[in-house]
């Protein structure tokens, strides 16, 4: 039986891509925390890479927040 081997999650690069897609929604950590129930400081530790075990469910959540920040720009 072939194991594979999964990759770790690579805060870092994690921090930069939320980032940079909440500065084109043009979104403050102000506005992402507002929205999204998740604090400010926790959003920034993210985005800098600070937090090494992030809650999916924050994950999903400021996902979520940017697809449908996304689809409205689109209209």
């Amino acid at each position: 039986m072939l194991e594979r081997k999964i990759g770790k999650l690579n805060i870092k690069k994690l921090g930069e891509i939320i980032k940079i897609a909440r500065n084109k929604l043009n979104l403050t950590l102000s506005d992402l925390s507002r929205i999204s129930d998740i604090s400010e400081i926790e959003l920034w530790l993210l985005e800098n890479g600070r937090i090494k075990n992030p809650k999916w469910v924050f994950l999903f959540s400021i996902i979520y927040i940017f697809i449908s920040y996304s689809l409205m720009r689109m209209v």
